[in-house]
């Protein structure tokens, strides 16, 4: 990928370009699917995007929803998904020392914590960033163990980890409440979260299923009343601490 559009894809100019479509063009247009069609071959070209992945993924198999995720992110080769302004948040409200990320990707968030002296766990469904991931632990010589998992069903001990992180990866869970427990069990002091101010769209560029246009519904969707939330490069930023669920800036 040249470097011109992987400074496209970047977090950043990805999210002035939806506040503009969502605020700027007329629903009629951003809404389109002829208009959305013709974003997804300028962002993907002919990677296999599928515009009705919306209505589709709550009756893939568990196969099919990863093979579609893995089909458009091997070819993508996005720079980052979160800034750099968004790490430093996820990495400073991270408390240790055992940590886990889930939707860990090639670990390049999991990698800067573990920097820090923790023991960091990452997961994720797709296991080809997996081998990226770990090769580049190895590379460095950080200690970081990489699994594929599912968030709905992650394979740890209740209470093992002192912080679950997770950046940019519960707007594309099925079942949230479910993936939402399973991190709330497996967190012993704090959730650390980063995911999209978005409005939801039948067409969009992009396989989210789950929208949080404001922080009302960012909290009840995320089970997270009292939870410190702020605005971050376009996204939200969320600690809980999860006995008071209430977590100084």
């Amino acid at each position: 990928m040249g470097c011109w559009k992987r400074y496209l894809l970047s977090r950043k100019v990805t999210n002035k370009a939806r506040w503009a479509f969502e605020n700027l063009l007329p629903p009629i247009v951003s809404d389109a699917r002829w208009f959305n069609k013709i974003l997804a071959y300028l962002t993907y070209g002919d990677l296999p995007f599928d515009l009705d992945f919306k209505e589709r993924a709550p009756f893939m198999t568990q196969q099919e929803f990863v093979a579609a995720y893995e089909a458009l992110g091997t070819g993508i080769n996005r720079p980052y998904d979160s800034t750099r302004r968004q790490r430093k948040f996820l990495i400073d409200m991270t408390c240790g020392p055992h940590v886990l990320e889930v939707g860990c990707g090639d670990g390049q968030l999991a990698l800067e914590i573990a920097s820090r002296g923790f023991q960091v766990w990452g997961c994720d469904v797709c296991s080809h960033p997996l081998v990226v991931a770990q090769q580049r632990a190895a590379k460095v010589g950080i200690c970081a163990k990489f699994v594929a998992a599912d968030v709905t069903l992650l394979p740890w001990k209740d209470n093992f980890f002192d912080s679950v992180v997770t950046a940019h990866t519960l707007e594309h869970i099925i079942n949230l409440s479910a993936a939402m427990a399973e991190v709330r069990r497996v967190a012993k002091r704090r959730i650390v979260i980063v995911v999209p101010c978005q409005r939801y769209k039948r067409y969009t560029i992009d396989y989210h299923l789950n929208f949080f246009p404001t922080e009302a519904q960012l909290r009840s969707q995320l089970g997270l009343a009292n939870a410190h939330v702020r605005k971050i490069d376009g996204d939200w930023g969320i600690a809980a601490d999860l006995h008071a669920e209430s977590v100084s800036p």
